[in-house]
């Protein structure tokens, strides 16, 4: 049976859930043995979907994978993997981020790969209150990657080399109805790499950001809306590695997508409103 792993701890009042990881064996507390050939490769929200995904490839690749999960809570059907490490770690909270990278560079002198993948998505309708939704959708999705990338940045500075990825999404090209925290959110998120992107590039640091559209998740399933060219989970991952194998800047896809995005960016205001604003979203949670 594939472990099981209890999600705690989220934003005040959010729903909690059972991850049900799909085969990814998870380390121990302790860091698997030091071994100076592997390239080590940090993954923030790596409890489900696509950061589990996005775990097991990399550790099918050789990496030292470090997995970055709020509060798991580890059952008894544990089993060990060679070199994965599991630290719980709520990306919002500064000192949790730090002292995790801090564990990973004094157990294994290195950092090659950071991808900052965590991230929520709850509705937020202005005409409802939202504050409390924004607050929580910014934290984890935009000052956990933040966060993050403040802690890794010296070590990959002093090493002269590093990769960090950002994964966005098209909902950073346009306000989207009922959910301008997470469109607002991706925006602050792609802005914010591409500026690390340029202040990095004398320290030969690569930066990414890529944006997939629709990838089915656990999180894309509870939206209520058709999803059109909606990616299966393996393909989603297959285009994600790909762009950061390439060390590519910016990544957009799938291009069917892309070009509706990109066409939308140019229509004027009445427009863009006329044919977006009938839009449904998905229903608020209990965040």
């Amino acid at each position: 049976m594939s472990p099981k792993y209890k999600l705690e701890g989220l934003q005040s009042g959010q729903m909690q859930q059972t991850v049900n990881l799909s085969g990814l064996p998870f380390g121990g507390s302790n860091p698997p043995p030091s071994t100076s050939s592997k390239k080590v490769c940090i993954i923030s929200g790596a409890t489900s979907g696509l950061g589990a995904s996005l775990a097991r490839c990399f550790l099918n690749k050789g990496y030292r994978v470090v997995g970055l999960g709020r509060r798991v809570v580890e059952s008894s059907e544990f089993s060990q993997h060679a070199n994965l490490w599991m630290l719980r770690c709520d990306v919002s909270q500064n000192e949790q981020v730090f002292e995790v990278v801090n564990k990973v560079v004094s157990a294994w002198g290195r950092i090659d790969l950071v991808i900052a993948n965590a991230g929520i998505s709850e509705a937020s309708p202005s005409d409802q209150p939202f504050s409390s939704v924004y607050e929580a959708v910014l934290n984890t999705n935009v000052i956990g990657a933040v966060y993050l990338f403040d802690a890794v940045i010296p070590t990959l500075m002093k090493q002269k080399c590093g990769h960090l990825v950002s994964i966005s999404s098209l909902a950073a090209y346009r306000g989207l109805p009922q959910a301008g925290a997470y469109s607002a959110s991706k925006a602050a998120l792609t802005a914010l790499t591409e500026s690390m992107r340029i202040d990095l590039k004398p320290y030969s640091i690569d930066v990414s950001v890529i944006h997939p559209g629709w990838i089915d998740t656990p999180l894309t399933r509870r939206n209520a809306y058709p999803m059109p060219f909606k990616l299966s989970l393996d393909e989603g991952v297959d285009r994600i590695v790909n762009a950061i194998e390439q060390k590519k800047d910016w990544v957009s896809f799938p291009w069917p997508l892309v070009l509706a995005v990109n066409l939308l960016k140019i229509f004027p205001a009445w427009l863009y409103d006329s044919l977006i604003g009938k839009r449904k979203n998905k229903k608020r949670s209990s965040l």
